[in-house]
């Protein structure tokens, strides 16, 4: 344990922050990093055959991530999402974060499933 602690503690401070606050799964990371991934609006529809899930469980996320200034609602459909980040400093952690889950994939999930369980924060500090 304390061999992953320390494995952890090697991502920045701002990843870390980043996960801690607003990534409660894997799989909201990864719906994060297709959307990044991507130039073009996605119907949650869409997103969720990338996830191999259903809309049904992902909208929340979408419309959490939307209102975090992750995502944004497209011009062209009010039911599609684009990877659009509202400020330079976000964008920069999640490029961080893409980063560090490209090159320490097995380090981010264990920082994802060693965060206790909170309520969605909106707002970055």
């Amino acid at each position: 344990m304390k061999k992953e602690a320390a494995l952890i503690s090697e991502i920045s401070y701002e990843v870390r922050t980043f996960i801690k606050d607003h990534v409660f799964s894997v799989w909201q990371l990864e719906l994060i990093m297709h959307m990044r991934d991507r130039n073009h609006a996605l119907t949650c529809d869409e997103i969720a055959k990338l996830l191999y899930s259903t809309p049904s469980a992902i909208e929340s996320t979408l419309r959490r991530f939307t209102e975090l200034g992750v995502l944004r609602l497209s011009i062209e459909s009010a039911d599609s999402f684009i990877y659009a980040p509202s400020t330079t400093e976000l964008s920069q952690v999640i490029d961080l974060t893409a980063q560090a889950y490209s090159a320490r994939r097995i380090d981010v999930i264990n920082l994802i499933f060693s965060t206790p369980q909170k309520a969605p924060r909106l707002t970055l500090e």
